[in-house]
């Protein structure tokens, strides 16, 4: 019984060191990507920073993502965002992400210029929802669950009010991709009203 509460301890120790050095990591990166010399920093949370690379320039659109992950896979922001670590990005691209629940949750702060339309960035938001392909995991397929339908409307409502000038956008419109894997302008509607 003691070995067994030792070896737990132990396996909490090692997570929380991997989580700090996760985030002296990152933090490296983030600086990294702003030109300035690292230093070793915690950020507040692993994935906020209180800088990013390049600040938001006036936003001309909102352009609708997929993950390109199974209907079987989940997917958190977390996720998406070590992903994106891994490209090299300071954090996620995305500034929204909506899970198969109808989650909208946070990514990058809209703030900062996005990660997730080459060339168009520090004009576009991006939101992105779990899922877009099928089960064999390379097949496009609209994956997207009514929660997540009636979730995506919902935001592209508030942030046509805070961006009325902004016009929506499938990412393959600005990709030769399948991605968002559907026709986002079935919400055009929003957008004429």
């Amino acid at each position: 019984m003691k070995l067994i509460k030792n070896l737990k301890t132990w396996k909490t120790i090692i997570q929380f060191i991997i989580t700090v050095l996760t985030a002296i990591i990152s933090s490296f990166f983030v600086q990294s990507c702003m030109g300035k010399k690292a230093t070793p920093s915690l950020p507040a949370t692993l994935y906020s920073v209180s800088q990013s690379p390049r600040p938001m320039k006036d936003v001309r659109y909102l352009v609708v993502h997929c993950t390109a992950t199974r209907p079987s896979q989940h997917v958190t922001v977390a996720d998406v965002d070590r992903w994106h670590r891994t490209r090299h990005f300071c954090m996620i691209g995305y500034h929204w992400l909506i899970d198969r629940d109808g989650n909208i949750q946070p990514g990058r702060p809209e703030q900062y210029a996005g990660a997730h339309v080459k060339h168009f960035n520090d004009h576009a938001i991006g939101i992105c929802y779990e899922g877009g392909v099928a089960e064999d995991g390379k097949t496009p397929m609209d994956t997207r669950t009514e929660a997540q339908k009636r979730a995506l409307a919902h935001l592209l409502q508030v942030l046509h009010a805070q961006y009325p000038q902004a016009t929506l956008h499938g990412h393959r419109e600005f990709a030769n991709k399948a991605c968002p894997s559907f026709d986002c302008h079935e919400y055009d509607s929003i957008f004429n009203s």
